[in-house]
């Protein structure tokens, strides 16, 4: 074949465009002619370092939002704002023996929904020593954000019922 020339793409300062197969410089990243974009153009290489900032940023957010909505979909890493108000003892007749109850209002001063609630009463003699503790099964109540519910403990006393003076509610554990 006369007048072509075989071109050693490792020794030559010329390479073919990938689209239309002319000659461009060896470093090129876009064909003069035809405007394509070379192979190599993509390399690593070739990259700035802003892509590099930019993909380091894309992966950093990427890792915040997994965790921030991991938090929020199972609430592992998030403890309960929840407030317990002024708690208030009372009495109450059961089938056999009476029952004491402490109840107070739950303020929820979190984001989220918190379901699953389960409480602690402690109650208090007349000199605030005290006296008995009793816990409630964890039952399906809701605390929804930014409102208010009321909690309760009922139970049997392990004293004599007239020694019951005060009470304090606590939340023992939110899902």
């Amino acid at each position: 074949m006369a007048g072509m020339r075989l071109m050693d793409h490792s020794t030559s300062l010329t390479k073919k465009c990938v689209a239309c197969c002319l000659p461009i410089s060896a470093k090129a990243r876009k064909c003069q002619h035809c405007r394509e974009i070379q192979k190599n153009a993509k390399s690593w290489k070739n990259r700035t370092i802003i892509d590099f900032m930019s993909a380091a940023f894309l992966l950093l957010v990427s890792v915040f939002v997994g965790y921030v909505l991991c938090g929020v979909l199972y609430k592992t890493d998030f403890t309960p704002k929840l407030i317990v108000g002024t708690s208030s003892l009372c009495t109450q007749p059961g089938q056999d023996a009476k029952r004491v109850c402490c109840l107070a209002s739950i303020q929820n001063k979190d984001i989220f929904t918190w379901e699953t609630l389960s409480f602690q009463a402690e109650f208090f003699d007349a000199q605030g020593h005290l006296i008995d503790v009793h816990y409630d099964r964890p039952h399906k109540k809701s605390a929804f954000a930014t409102q208010t519910v009321q909690g309760r403990v009922v139970a049997r006393p392990n004293a004599e019922i007239s020694q019951y003076a005060s009470c304090k509610l606590k939340v023992l554990s939110a899902r």
